[in-house]
């Protein structure tokens, strides 16, 4: 990639990480709700938390992390992020026993213990890497049959 300053009309830089980790974010967790969305009720609009098991809209939902802490190496783990409610999410700490028994009834105890060794690892990424998830996410999403 060029090292140029790219900017954006009004002049905020789009070469750096805070430009684009909010937006690889954006794009991966509303990819995560929209799969979730349509594994859970067949429908775009309406989803069911992994860990309270409770049909919400899809608006205003969380991408969840099964292992806490965002790091890096995990943050756009699809395996470890699935539609979760503000409720279990933030107020519950991710409802971390239902999460638990979410997980292992979906993919296994191999792939938690995969997920929990990718969360020790140390991860760098710079603002092309950011970019790169968000383009992923969004054709991913520009290309879900609905």
């Amino acid at each position: 990639m060029p090292n140029e300053t790219i900017r954006e009309k009004g002049g905020k830089m789009k070469n750096t990480i805070s430009y684009w980790k909010p937006r690889a974010w954006k794009a991966f967790s509303d990819y995560i709700k929209l799969r979730d969305a349509l594994e859970s009720t067949g429908t775009v609009d309406k989803v069911v938390c992994c860990t309270c098991l409770k049909k919400y809209p899809v608006k205003g939902m969380h991408g969840g992390h099964f292992n806490p802490g965002r790091h890096n190496s995990i943050l756009f783990e699809e395996r470890g992020v699935h539609a979760q409610c503000y409720y279990c999410n933030i107020q519950r700490k991710g409802a971390p026993r239902e999460y638990d028994t979410f997980m292992k009834m979906r993919y296994g105890q191999e792939v938690i213990d995969e997920l929990d060794s990718k969360a020790k690892e140390t991860k760098q990424m710079k603002w092309c890497d950011y970019k790169e998830v968000y383009d992923l996410y969004t054709e991913k999403i520009k290309n879900v049959q609905i």
